[in-house]
């Protein structure tokens, strides 16, 4: 008798175990499909930005993210290639990027 009620015990749980493994792996037909995911085009965007460029005759700083930089110098995980009138070139691994003054400059005197 004991071993009727443990094979049935079994079955009832193994029935039970059975039905929430399969709702979790299926989908409610009712429901819009999700979208898919599409891959990442082109590198990731920069989590920095050109705030100003400072150039006199014999020198270019740039500040990004509020810190002042000269070319050749590091910034996060970047180095400062090149600074241009409206951009800087940033070498990130062997890639090139390039980050662009936001607006019109505004240009002081001296």
């Amino acid at each position: 008798m004991s071993e009727r009620i443990l094979t049935g015990l079994v079955m009832g749980l193994a029935l039970l175990l059975s039905g929430a493994v399969a709702s979790e792996t299926l989908r409610d037909p009712t429901q819009p499909p999700e979208p898919e995911r599409a891959a990442p085009s082109g590198p990731a965007p920069l989590d920095m930005s050109l705030d100003s460029i400072l150039t006199s005759n014999d020198r270019r700083v740039a500040v990004i993210n509020g810190q002042a930089v000269r070319e050749g110098d590091p910034i996060g995980d970047a180095r400062v290639q090149r600074i241009g009138e409206d951009r800087v070139l940033l070498q990130i691994n062997r890639t090139t990027r390039t980050l662009t003054l936001d607006g019109t400059p505004s240009v002081r005197q001296p």
